[in-house]
């Protein structure tokens, strides 16, 4: 699948972004930040994360079935699923937006829909602590890395388009 890839430096959330711009971008855009200076998970609690996180939301324009939302998120952690085992990174979903490894969590996911009559758009936020060496007292008993996990930095790059690919096969399935 073809992606339009929208990367910035910083923004205050990538889900606000499209948010704030969804008619003017195409279906299943990416938007990628480097840095967040808001960015938030469930319940506004505040998603921490650095240069050596990843953090995008992806843009769904399609028709989408009311009653079948709540399937994306599954969806979304399933492809993480996937995507890191590849990485030989055992892991759990927490429903309904967290993946967890040794109890710790390494992604947040959250959801978010613009409606009017009409589901108009779905955003799917993700951040993935991805190169993190340590985290802030406050969630370093809660929170841990890929590289903590597989004590190998990881190219963020590569990961993003493994983690795609995965999201790609059970979206089609789920349309």
């Amino acid at each position: 699948m073809n992606y339009n890839l929208l990367h910035f430096k910083s923004l205050d959330s990538t889900n606000n972004y499209i948010k704030n711009n969804y008619l003017n971008i195409p279906n299943r855009s990416i938007v990628l930040a480097d840095y967040q200076t808001s960015g938030k998970g469930r319940n506004n609690r505040v998603w921490f994360g650095s240069q050596d996180s990843l953090m995008f939301s992806i843009l769904l324009k399609e028709d989408i079935n009311k009653e079948k939302v709540s399937i994306l998120s599954l969806l979304s952690a399933a492809a993480w699923h996937e995507t890191l085992l590849k990485y030989n990174v055992d892991c759990q979903i927490k429903w309904p937006n967290d993946i967890i490894v040794n109890e710790k969590k390494v992604c947040g996911i959250l959801l978010e829909a613009i409606s009017k009559t009409n589901i108009e758009c779905i955003i799917i936020g993700i951040g993935i602590n991805v190169n993190n060496e340590s985290f802030d007292d406050d969630i370093e008993k809660t929170a841990t890395s890929l590289k903590q996990i597989t004590k190998n930095k990881l190219d963020k790059t590569k990961l993003l388009l493994s983690y795609l690919e995965e999201f790609d096969e059970l979206y089609d399935d789920y349309l």
